[in-house]
């Protein structure tokens, strides 16, 4: 590949928190406000979803104290930061397991996690045993049969699978040890590193009555603390105030995107319906800080599911900048980075990226961006009004009381003849400077193929 890196499960690079803490001049530059980091716990993995200890930073990316420095640092620069959490399993070599596993229902740790058979085979490999007769979901709960990773056991009257739904704390039996433990792991990262919120991994794995406390234990400390769950379709019931102000919004962004800017496999009017669908699921207040994301760790990247058609990637960029809800962008994206299946999505981030001019030209297209969407508050918190559903080109407006905003799309392969009825006046393109005029009550344009204009009305 063209980074020269391809990882697996097993590649550590050697970045870490010090070298952040170095490069946020480069995110500040770019127009970062919040960094959302993927797990930092000491594990054994590279992943790092299979935690040995909660409450410390991995060697591999430094101490405690260098991550204090850089929220410190990142702080004073306007940025927040918040992190992956993984609470339903913990990691094999978590102390809470480790100690289970040796000394059986003697352990107070033991009812921690949910055992089906006690002891293991003596020649027990957490992988699995040469002949592959041994299978850890065997002898004991852990995630999708993944022997490392243990699922922590939250509630005494009920199975792994059946205690996720329960929403009445009145109809579990909590397991208090492990709901009193992970409440104050939450306390840790927000009292003594100071941290401004939590992504929740695979929170559909966990009671919601759980959540309810997680939830009153974070905003009682920090109450704009921000919560957003790992939820891949309709998460209707989790987007409230009792548990997330938001989830990875695959569903209703992340999804019609792809359909309609990456594989074109759909046209305006389908794409518009799909996103309509997610404004009105949810209530304003979550639409508006929904992690509208257009790939992750968990996915090819944008570029890679495209073929590098940097084209489709400017005009999905320009949507997500500009609609409503919180753009959140996989680092390397902006410079092009391509990656297929996880591992491969996770390259280390290219720094010879100024060596190219592509990679160049993209990244000031997302910082040109960033700057305008930063600049009016119509483009955060405005109402959304679809004007344009016509073939492949799609327009919306965003306005509050400050300026009123017309995006037009042209995600079409030829040259069209744009023409919406607006207030007359003239209209300045804020990507390229160019005026426009109404005339008769019509804005015309002759709009390139694969190209977007932002309109703000010249006051």
């Amino acid at each position: 590949n063209d980074e020269g890196y391809q990882p697996d499960y097993n590649s550590f690079y050697g970045g870490d928190i010090k070298g952040i803490k170095d490069k946020l001049d480069y995110l500040e530059d770019l127009g970062v406000t919040i960094i959302y980091f993927n797990p930092l716990f000491e594990a054994k993995s590279n992943h790092k979803y299979d935690a040995v200890d909660y409450m410390k930073i991995d060697p591999h990316f430094g101490t405690n104290d260098d991550f204090k420095s850089l929220v410190k640092d990142a702080h004073s620069r306007g940025i927040k930061i918040i992190i992956d959490c993984a609470f339903n399993h913990t990691g094999e070599t978590f102390w809470a397991f480790q100690e289970s596993l040796k000394k059986g229902p003697k352990s107070k740790y033991y009812d921690w996690y949910e055992w089906k058979k006690w002891p293991l085979p003596d020649k027990y490999k957490i992988s699995s045993l040469k002949d592959g007769s041994f299978k850890p979901i065997d002898y004991y709960e852990c995630w999708w049969g993944f022997g490392h990773m243990p699922n922590l056991n939250f509630d005494f009257s009920n199975p792994n699978q059946a205690e996720n739904n329960i929403k009445n704390i009145e109809l579990a039996d909590p397991n208090w040890e492990v709901v009193n433990y992970i409440l104050d792991v939450s306390e840790f990262w927000i009292k003594e590193m100071d941290i401004d919120g939590f992504r929740l991994d695979v929170p559909n794995e966990v009671p919601f009555w759980f959540w309810k406390l997680f939830n009153e234990r974070v905003k009682s400390l920090k109450p704009d603390a921000y919560l957003v769950g790992e939820l891949w379709s309709n998460a209707v019931d989790w987007v409230n105030s009792d548990y997330y102000d938001a989830v990875m919004n695959y569903a209703y962004f992340k999804d019609p995107v792809m359909r309609f800017f990456n594989s074109r496999s759909c046209n305006a009017k389908t794409f518009n319906k799909d996103l309509i669908q997610g404004l009105h699921t949810y209530p304003t207040q979550a639409t508006q800080v929904m992690m509208n994301l257009i790939d992750s760790h968990d996915t090819f990247r944008f570029l890679e599911s495209c073929n590098g058609d940097i084209k489709r990637l400017e005009l999905a960029v320009l949507f997500q900048m500009t609609y409503v809800g919180t753009p959140h962008i996989w680092y390397g994206d902006e410079i092009g980075m391509m990656g297929g299946h996880d591992p491969d999505c996770r390259r280390p981030f290219n720094w010879l990226y100024e060596q190219s001019e592509k990679s160049t030209k993209l990244r000031n297209h997302y910082k040109k961006l960033i700057s305008i969407r930063k600049q009016y508050s119509s483009l955060t918190t405005g109402k959304f009004k679809t004007i344009l559903t016509d073939g492949m080109t799609y327009g919306f407006e965003r306005e509050d009381d400050q300026s009123k905003m017309i995006i037009l799309i042209n995600n079409d392969t030829k040259r069209n003849n744009i023409s919406i009825s607006v207030d007359d006046g003239k209209y300045i393109d804020l990507l390229t400077g160019s005026l426009y005029e109404t005339k008769n009550g019509f804005l015309d344009i002759q709009a390139d193929l694969m190209s977007g204009l932002i309109l703000k009305k010249d006051m």
